[in-house]
């Protein structure tokens, strides 16, 4: 309605049925062409099927969900275990050697790893997509 009532482009994501019954993703372009007062005399336009584009941008998005809850998991840890010892450590009566800083420094060096791994995977996942590996 903006576009016929301003003479602006058109662009617009709908979806549409198909032959078989079916709705589908599609983007509509469309330009005015003008006469010389400036007036709209025809429209010009494409619609293209873009469910493919669609479903992709959805498998992404769970895909980036699932990866931003992994990475977030060992980076927990590893800041719950780094204020422990820190608050440990402020506490003027404790005794050094009963701190656990051996068994949460092993805990926090196995996060860093899992998180290491995460990464290259990503990356892995990357050069796969892109066929370099």
């Amino acid at each position: 309605k903006k576009s016929v009532e301003t003479g602006a482009d058109l662009e617009i994501e709908m979806r549409l049925l198909d032959k078989k019954g079916k709705y589908r993703w599609h983007l509509t372009r469309a330009i005015p062409i003008k006469d010389e007062n400036g007036r709209v005399k025809q429209w010009i336009g494409v619609t293209t099927e873009i469910e493919r584009f669609k479903e992709e941008d959805k498998r992404k998005e769970g895909f980036l969900q699932l990866v931003s809850h992994e990475l977030k998991t060992p980076i927990t840890s590893i800041k719950g275990y780094v204020q422990l010892l820190l608050s440990l450590l402020e506490q003027e009566h404790q005794d050094l050697n009963t701190l656990p800083v051996k068994p949460s420094l092993k805990r926090i060096d196995e996060q860093v790893a899992r998180l290491t791994r995460l990464i290259s995977e990503i990356l892995d996942l990357s050069r796969i997509e892109e066929s370099r590996l």
